[in-house]
């Protein structure tokens, strides 16, 4: 605005409009004048700038002295930790703590000793005062740091938890047999006074724990081995329910828990309208390598030093136990699907102290190490530490299974003395009641012989059916062309059967219950290390949840696998800094 009158003097209207328009004239002249009109913007952009270059200025200034004083806080509690030195901790640590320059950026020291160990935490703060954000307001940034470091756990018990899924065939699995034979050696091989104990965990959509160990619990269904049909000597998976994921970590030696049906869900058969043979092992006969607990001895659980056999002797020195072990990882066999919950859950019990007696037993009956009886030590013990690593080059898959109905008690499968079958359909008329496959006849009664004479037909359980054939098979020959399927059609009564025998895990709930364990096993200070395997990005994802801290998930591939397994075992057996 402007002064109406510059100065006082007597009223003159005529002057003082003339002053106005002057005024005016002035005004428009310099709105019509373009030159420095960009000056206020470049201004006000120049000192935007100056203030970006100073914020990164007082950042960087603040990222190196936060990594300053980080890096001298864990110089200093190593120093501290060392079992090599005599000096009081605190001392050693402050003169530490003086001679890096943090000064009084020093806010407390904890150590804590065990009997063969001992641990030495600390934290600091620092103020750094700003150059450029105090134009913000912002005076200062505060710096915290804080480190611990322990030396002397001088027992280790680890679980190491490996992948052997169908996806695992050929190179993947042979590059893991390399890394996880140098983890071994990487750990044991300087163990001469059994300080280390490693538990082996093979597994696919099951944890096979072959049956010595099986024999410690209450399992019920174990599968026979029957004449003629596939060996399942060493299948001995259990279905674990699922409120055993989540709260505790033990599993119970007495609680009834069922064994894992034999059952061949992938192989197919052809879908003719004539017989085909009972034995047929193109057609009929289910392929063990199918079953969802392999008859794999080198898939079973082993646990640590176990002998190979009643009588054979422990290995007892260091390089023995490298060989057993290795050996039994050189045959690891891979088929089938993937469930890396019940994996961490089998994983996580035989590191629980209630596991202690079945330790204990083994090495009562020579088949373990004295020293061993035991552990697993109190979760607690300042002089254990306990180790899961887990590795996995997939994510949870649908696990498929046969439904309870079709597991246990009789089935409508009889078995006639001339080793024929026949079976029963309720839903039709009584004189044709029975449907006899191999001659595509109907009868009243089950099929003794072609004379009907002799000893009676013996009704087959489920467990036997599903040991002498092929889900598919069953499907087909006793069920689809009884009821009417017709070949070259959809065959929906086929397909509609075969579902109706099967069923399949949820893997958000698979999820759900791996992570539940990863958690029980922090609670527990239990240490998690993962990796994923050339894994898809939802079993990266879980895989980086389970594990510890951020730190202790790995990606690796088949150039690196090695190399993070040996980075595990050095992070191991060091001086360990935890954030």
């Amino acid at each position: 605005g402007f002064a109406v009158a510059d100065r006082p003097g007597p009223y003159r209207p005529g002057v003082m409009v003339m002053q106005v328009l002057r005024r005016l004239r002035r005004g428009l002249a310099f709105r019509r004048d373009e030159r420095g009109s960009m000056t206020v913007l470049a201004l006000t952009f120049l000192s935007l700038a100056a203030l970006l270059g100073g914020l990164a200025v007082d950042a960087m200034r603040f990222e190196s002295r936060r990594t300053q004083v980080q890096a001298a806080l864990d110089v200093c509690v190593l120093n501290a930790a060392s079992l090599q030195q005599s000096l009081d901790e605190r001392t050693l640590f402050n003169d530490c703590v003086r001679k890096s320059g943090l000064g009084d950026t020093l806010t407390s020291i904890n150590v804590v000793r065990g009997t063969a160990s001992k641990t030495v935490s600390a934290s600091a703060e620092e103020n750094v005062d700003t150059l450029f954000l105090a134009a913000l307001g912002i005076d200062r940034l505060r710096v915290n740091a804080r480190s611990a470091a322990m030396e002397g756990v001088t027992n280790l018990e680890v679980s190491l938890v490996l992948d052997v899924s169908g996806s695992m065939i050929g190179s993947r699995l042979a590059a893991l047999k390399v890394a996880a034979k140098d983890f071994v050696s990487t750990l044991m091989r300087n163990d001469t006074k059994r300080r280390v104990s490693i538990n082996l965990i093979p597994y696919n959509a099951q944890v096979n724990l072959g049956p010595e160990l099986a024999a410690k619990f209450a399992l019920t269904n174990t599968p026979p081995n029957l004449p003629g049909g596939p060996n399942v000597a060493n299948s001995r998976c259990v279905d674990l329910p699922d409120q055993l994921y989540g709260g505790s970590t033990a599993v119970s030696r007495t609680a009834p828990f069922r064994t894992t049906l034999f059952a061949d869900h992938v192989s197919g058969t052809n879908l003719v309208s004539d017989f085909v043979g009972w034995t047929d092992g193109n057609l009929a006969l289910p392929g063990p390598q199918y079953a969802t607990c392999l008859n794999v001895p080198a898939n079973q659980v082993r646990l640590a030093d176990f002998s190979a056999y009643a009588g054979a002797a422990v290995p007892d020195t260091p390089e023995r136990r490298i060989r057993e072990l290795q050996g039994r990882i050189d045959g690891l066999w891979a088929s089938g699907q993937t469930a890396i919950n019940t994996a961490m859950r089998w994983g996580l019990a035989f590191l629980d102290p209630a596991a202690r007696p079945i330790f204990a037993e083994f090495a009562a009956a020579g088949r373990m190490p004295r020293e061993f009886a035991a552990r697993p030590y109190a979760f607690d013990d300042r002089d254990v530490m306990k180790i899961i690593v887990v590795m996995s080059d997939g994510e949870n898959t649908p696990v498929t299974m046969m439904r309870p109905e079709f597991q246990d008690g009789l089935s409508p499968i009889w078995r006639g003395n001339d080793g024929n079958y026949s079976i029963g359909h309720p839903g039709l008329p009584a004189s044709r009641r029975f449907f006899v496959p191999h001659n595509n006849t109907f009868r009243a009664t089950p099929w003794r012989n072609a004379r009907n004479t002799g000893a009676a037909a013996v009704q087959l359980s489920w467990v036997e059916v599903w040991l002498r054939w092929r889900v598919d098979y069953v499907a087909w020959q006793f069920y689809a062309r009884a009821l009417g399927a017709t070949v070259g059609q959809r065959n929906d009564i086929f397909w509609t059967v075969r579902n109706s025998f099967r069923t399949a895990t949820n893997p958000r709930g698979m999820d759900d219950q791996l992570q539940a364990v990863c958690n029980d096993a922090r609670n527990r200070n239990v240490v998690v290390y993962t990796v994923a395997f050339e894994a898809p990005a939802v079993g990266q994802a879980q895989l980086q949840r389970c594990a510890t801290t951020p730190s202790r998930y790995y990606a690796a591939d088949r150039m690196t696998i090695s190399q993070v397994f040996a980075a595990i075992a050095g992070n191991i057996t060091k001086l360990r800094l935890t954030q």
